[in-house]
């Protein structure tokens, strides 16, 4: 299994940054599941998954359209993979809670909360600096 390697800070910036843009209903302001943060980005998170930081998708994940199997082994394989993008944006995400980031004119911080009992953590941005008036 191939090691992720570490980003650049300028690199890890320009995901941050499509991230935050990848929202387009701008609800980084509330805590959002990893679930909800794929939903809320579908396609827009693709590129997250094919390459790093968090890709490439491994091979044994990736649905093929020529399945010798039945459709329920394939909606299975469907599943697989979207478990395996939540638990590896959730992972990505956990590394980076805390840190603060200068995206567009603002500085961003990474908040996550996880409530007992309910499993999934939720994420959000706050603006720290740089807030209109």
């Amino acid at each position: 299994m191939e090691r992720e390697q570490p980003l650049a800070a300028s690199e890890e910036l320009a995901w941050l940054e499509k991230l935050l843009l990848a929202d387009s209903r701008d609800d980084w302001g509330k805590p959002l599941t990893v679930d909800e943060l794929l939903a809320t980005g579908s396609g827009a998170f693709e590129a997250f998954f094919q390459e790093p930081p968090i890709g490439p998708v491994p091979e044994y994940l990736i649905a093929h359209l020529s399945v010798y199997g039945c459709v329920a082994e394939y909606e299975e394989k469907i599943e697989e993979l979207d478990r395996w993008k939540a638990s590896q944006l959730s992972r990505w995400l956990k590394e980076r809670v805390g840190r603060n980031w200068y995206i567009a004119g603002k500085v961003y911080q990474l908040h996550m909360k996880k409530h007992e009992g309910l499993g999934a953590e939720r994420f959000w941005f706050t603006v720290i600096e740089g807030k209109a008036d």
